[in-house]
């Protein structure tokens, strides 16, 4: 009974989640895109994909745009289509795993923008490992040593997040005197695919469902603290695809996963 109490007794900080969008109509009369004018975004892994939709819905709208990848063909080529629509754009090759390759992008882009940064995507992202298919017989050698695991998914799903984070923290902080909107919250968006809401759908990939378990208690302590932080961190997952998801393990029957798909919907901007 006493526990009870103490627990009725805890204040517990409320969440603000995203109200949610009707994206069936023009994105105009969803929300209003003048704010994005005139603001600096770094998108990582934006040369290709989801990364790439990201960085042109916002330079469209007049953000001026740092599109981050290794793929240095593929991020000229999307400066390129984006410079003849007249966008604002810049391609910045960027190891996303490495520390000192984030850090000096994030030094260049300051410079390129003049001391302006206002948003921040993590949207790299790579499964390259199921550490559970290692332990199959099939796989095993009479005699052999058990192989290291490699570690390519950590390095870019969680240690490249980290390390945005952390430096997306830094420099909203650092530049907020010099910020030329001061009514506009800094922006950290994390991007997490079906996996990070839905662990039941993907049974084999555990290393990277740890990972995007992982980013998302980050997402979560930092909405949490988000007066602290300086800035506003959301988490989208794409849940809007009612095919079967596909692996490099075989596709997932649609039946088992229709019915959590049904159950995350109404809760899909929610973290």
């Amino acid at each position: 009974m006493a526990s009870n109490n103490r627990d009725s007794a805890i204040s517990l900080p409320q969440i603000n989640t995203t109200m949610k969008t009707d994206f069936s109509q023009p994105l105009e009369l969803c929300i209003d895109t003048s704010v994005l004018k005139g603001k600096t975004a770094i998108i990582q892994d934006a040369a290709t994909g989801l990364g790439l939709g990201i960085a042109t819905t916002l330079a469209e709208h007049g953000a001026k745009v740092a599109i981050c990848g290794s793929d240095a063909k593929a991020g000229d080529a999307a400066v390129k289509d984006l410079e003849n629509r007249g966008c604002s754009v810049s391609y910045f090759r960027t190891d996303t795993s490495d520390w000192n390759s984030l850090l000096s992008t994030f030094k260049q882009v300051i410079t390129w923008s003049e001391q302006q940064l206002d948003i921040v995507v993590t949207s790299a992202g790579i499964v390259t490992h199921n550490m559970l298919m290692s332990v199959l017989p099939s796989n095993h050698r009479a005699g052999a040593d058990p192989p290291k695991p490699p570690t390519n998914t950590i390095e870019v799903n969680l240690l490249g997040v980290y390390y945005t984070t952390s430096l997306a923290l830094w420099y909203f902080n650092q530049l907020s005197p010099k910020r030329l909107d001061p009514t506009f919250d800094p922006q950290l968006l994390f991007i997490c695919s079906m996996a990070g809401v839905s662990v039941p759908w993907f049974p084999f990939l555990s290393v990277y469902l740890a990972v995007l378990t992982t980013v998302r208690v980050l997402v979560r302590r930092l909405r949490v603290r988000h007066r602290l932080c300086g800035l506003q961190a959301c988490c989208t997952s794409h849940l809007e695809d009612h095919s079967a998801p596909t692996t490099d393990y075989g596709t997932i029957p649609v039946k088992s996963t229709r019915a959590h798909l049904r159950q995350q919907k109404e809760n899909r901007w929610r973290i």
